[in-house]
């Protein structure tokens, strides 16, 4: 027999160890081989944790698979052991998540982690063993410092659309852009707190984007930081092309900052699956230069979306190629998807609801942070996978709990002597909300909610309504009527209605003052028409948005209200003409041509920039005065709104 030198035994040795795979055979000669992948690694407070995929690399099912040890080093695996994995086909993989206690541990230092266990194969009880080298104090992308890219967006303004989508049916709303670039935004059931006046505004450039193609087409979703619960799907379809292994999505934040790469969905269109409003588009180059590269965003979350971009990138690529037959997942994809998941629920998202859970100023970045994580396990399809699974009973229970303190919180502070009710009522519907679209009995939860909501919002807000409107109008035989109108009404109270859950109001809007002219056809001239203003009311409702900031409001200037109002005046014309050998004449009439006008240019101004509704809504802040100018043309001769100002505020 020839023997192996020394050396030799030991290379093989340690090839063993970095292959990190257990191999055995099957009675009908199929093989289970158990073998480690690319692992995730964070540390801190005295923890290490080490999150793992096992593949079964062989052909045959290994059944009940089930981890029984786990050592680090000298140090054993904190937590529950052992771990019940279920059975593992061909390919497959599942994952474990180990925590060790590194107090005894050095950073910097690589450590042999070994991993044993059984499982079933032809009715017997077989056991393995999994080796992989571990470093000690290795950065993942998430606790690395972060390296931002700023661009420079210039928008295309006046290809802008608006809309109201409806919280309960969802919608969709699309617009195009002056190259012919339509953008595409479905929002789907439930992904919304409540109803919200959304506009899409294309992108016309984009000042230093790190792309050496440069830019293709993209689009800013408002209201800016809006956050769903639901994925909503953006599709773009420009006139540029280029070939996919080229094709970039990216998103920024506010201003262009936090500039990244985003996902593309696995189709040939450009798809994104979006949480948040902010903007979006695509862009070309042949590989990530060296900026990108590079580039570390500031916000957790678009350092998981600038990761995931590069593996689906790849990915996409594979699936797309028409010389490839299979458009199945790559495990290898997986392996990598699962490890920066899980990474992302280590760093991100659970120190988020620790910290939460002692501060309610943490509770806004906790809950978004914790949904789009458990979103993203959705699209991907790890969803209720171990060890996602546990992990996402865990993170459930943590925002259920949170959320119910935050009602009963804010519910306290609202009743408090100096509670301020447009707030507290904000959070309130808030929480409510949230849980009852994370599934949850919210009614049950809260069984005296009308009540408590009622005595929150037991003051007003306050109303002012200050309006100037011009127009024309066609006179029949007479000619053109053209009037300038300006009404007002000044701090109508906005009670809280607790079962329609919106704010409410009626009071006098005043003709502060009417100006006008006739102009008679020919031969006919005026002889000293007159034009007389006639108060009457005004109807307004007002709706919280429930989708910006919806969970942490400390002050009435970040309460959102979206106002509908209906002014209902009148005005008395005296008409009075002279014609040849015709004395002069007079023709009183009593007109609505203020409301007429409203009602008219905000139903075109609705329909002109697609919405469902028949009008839409003034998204107003309460304390904020906002002008409104809708210049919209109608048909009959011309009719224009110059301004309209909104003002909330509180008492």
């Amino acid at each position: 027999m020839m023997h192996m030198p020394s050396l030799g035994r030991k290379l093989l040795a340690l090839l063993c160890l970095f292959f990190a795979a257990f191999s055995t055979k099957t009675s009908l000669g199929q093989t289970i081989a158990l073998q480690s992948g690319t692992p995730a690694v964070s540390g801190g407070n005295g923890s290490f944790t080490v999150f793992l995929p096992i593949l079964n690399a062989g052909t045959a099912t290994a059944q009940s698979v089930t981890v029984t040890s786990a050592t680090l080093g000298e140090v054993a695996a904190s937590g529950s052991l052992p771990l019940q994995l279920s059975d593992m086909a061909s390919a497959s993989t599942s994952f474990v998540n180990l925590v060790f206690n590194s107090t005894d541990l050095v950073a910097g230092t690589k450590y042999l982690m070994t991993i044993r266990g059984t499982y079933m194969s032809n009715g017997s009880t077989l056991g393995f063993a999994i080796n992989r080298f571990i470093l000690l104090g290795a950065l993942d992308i998430f606790q690395k410092p972060a390296n931002p890219i700023t661009v420079t967006p210039m928008l295309d303004s006046s290809h802008a659309v608006q809309m109201l989508i409806s919280a309960a049916n969802g919608g969709t709303i699309t617009a195009t852009g002056a190259d012919g670039s339509v953008f595409t935004l479905s929002i789907p059931q439930n992904a919304l707190r409540s109803d919200e006046l959304i506009t899409m505004t294309p992108i016309a450039t984009v000042g230093n984007i790190p792309l050496s193609g440069g830019f293709a087409a993209g689009v800013e979703l408002q209201p800016q930081g809006l956050r769903l619960l639901l994925p909503a799907t953006l599709t773009i379809t420009s006139p540029t092309t280029a070939p996919v292994g080229q094709q970039w999505g990216f998103s920024y934040g506010a201003s262009g900052g936090d500039f990244h790469i985003y996902p593309l969905d696995f189709k040939s269109a450009i798809t994104m699956n979006i949480l948040h409003f902010t903007g979006f588009g695509w862009g070309m180059a042949p590989s990530l230069g060296s900026t990108l590269q590079a580039a570390i965003a500031l916000q957790a979350e678009a350092r998981l979306e600038q990761q995931l971009a590069q593996l689906n990138q790849q990915e996409r690529s594979r699936e797309l190629n028409p010389n490839n037959p299979d458009t199945t997942l790559d495990p290898q994809y997986l392996e990598n998807l699962a490890t920066l998941l899980q990474q992302t629920y280590t760093d991100v998202v659970q120190p988020l609801l620790d910290a939460a859970s002692g501060d309610n100023s943490f509770l806004q970045r906790a809950a978004n942070t914790a949904i789009s994580w458990e979103r993203e396990l959705e699209l991907v399809g790890l969803a209720g996978k171990a060890p996602f699974n546990s992990e996402s009973q865990v993170t459930q229970a943590a925002l259920i709990k949170l959320l119910i303190q935050a009602y009963n919180d804010s519910f306290s502070r609202c009743i408090a002597p100096d509670g301020v009710p447009a707030v507290e009522v904000s959070n309130m519907l808030g929480a409510k909300r949230t849980l009852q679209l994370l599934g949850q009995n919210s009614d049950a939860l809260f069984p005296n909610f009308n009540t408590q909501l009622a005595a929150c919002a037991a003051g007003s807000l306050q109303l002012t309504f200050d309006s100037t409107m011009s127009g024309q109008t066609a006179a029949g035989n007479a000619g053109i009527i053209d009037t300038t109108s300006h009404v007002l009404a000044t701090n109508i109270p906005m009670l809280f209605d607790s079962n329609k859950l919106q704010y409410f109001g009626t009071g006098p809007l005043a003709y502060d003052s009417l100006s006008g002219a006739i102009l008679w056809d020919p031969p006919d001239t005026d002889c000293g028409s007159s034009f007389a203003g006639i108060s009457g009311t005004i109807e307004a409702i007002g709706v919280i948005d429930l989708n910006v900031t919806p969970l942490n409001v400390k002050d009435a200037n970040e309460v959102s209200i979206l106002v509908s109002a209906r002014p209902a005046v009148s005005e008395l014309v005296v008409g009075r003409s002279i014609a040849p050998r015709v004395p002069c004449t007079t023709v009183p009439i009593t007109v609505d041509l203020y409301t007429a006008y409203y009602i008219f240019l905000h139903a075109i101004n609705a329909i002109q920039q697609g919405s469902n509704a028949a009008t839409l809504p003034y998204p107003v802040f309460v304390n904020t005065p906002k002008l409104f100018d809708l210049q919209t043309t109608g048909p009959l001769g011309g009719a224009i709104v110059e301004a309209t100002t909104l003002t909330l505020a509180n008492p």
